[in-house]
């Protein structure tokens, strides 16, 4: 496998800039994300990619790279991506910039539901993960990274590759030590929500929660 190309998938909020770091540290990936795929940047730039490239022609960041780099050579690459509980991502999403329009995470919560963003970038930053990662029902990459357990699952890309993957240890485990619990303003994810709006993230990201089996439940609400 040492000589197999490998693609990392970056979808956002998942730990997805170390992992391109990561990837340009080791210099052996193609990375993939939501700008340079055409799913949000400056209208000039995204008309002339529209007009000059054909892979922009599906919503799937799967599918658009397999257009643009050919079926041949994705068949023949080692694909990943990054995922995490959709509760805590959906914290993380709205502490994004392009959603800084929303004060309390409720506010947001509802914007979200009622599928209202500001931008494309924001709209890109929400994207249900299955839908970039999945067709049919069918998994289209080799490898999911779970930001709760980012250590194992690297430990095994590396294992795959067949030699140590340079700079990850600390930066990137750090996250699997906390199971995958950022702690916002001494707060840990789940005192963010209220019955109300674990509900209609739960909605939201339905399929990612089940596909990637994570827990519906939150332990704690916020009182209310």
């Amino acid at each position: 496998m040492k000589n197999q190309r490998l693609i990392f998938l970056r979808v956002p909020r998942c730990g997805s800039a170390s992992l391109a770091q990561l990837c340009r540290n080791n210099e052996i990936f193609d990375i993939y994300g939501g700008r340079d795929m055409g799913f949000w940047g400056s209208k000039i730039g995204l008309d002339y990619l529209k007009q000059k490239l054909n892979h922009l022609n599906t919503k799937s960041l799967s599918k658009r790279v397999v257009n643009k780099i050919g079926l041949e050579q994705w068949r023949n690459s080692y694909k990943f991506a990054s995922v995490r509980d959709p509760y805590a991502r959906a914290v993380s999403i709205w502490r994004h910039k392009s959603f800084n329009k929303f004060e309390s995470f409720e506010y947001f919560c509802q914007a979200l539901y009622q599928q209202k963003f500001y931008s494309d970038c924001a709209k890109w930053h929400a994207v249900v993960i299955s839908d970039h990662i999945f067709l049919d029902g069918e998994l289209k990459i080799d490898k999911v990274v779970k930001l709760e357990s980012i250590a194992q699952d690297l430990a095994e890309l590396s294992k795959h590759l067949g030699r140590p993957l340079k700079h990850y240890q600390n930066e990137l485990t750090d996250n699997s030590r906390r199971k995958g619990t950022p702690l916002l303003g001494g707060k840990s994810y789940s005192q963010f929500y209220t019955k109300e709006t674990a509900e209609m993230i739960l909605e939201i990201y339905k399929k990612d929660f089940e596909n990637f089996e994570y827990d519906t439940e939150l332990p704690i609400y916020q009182s209310g």
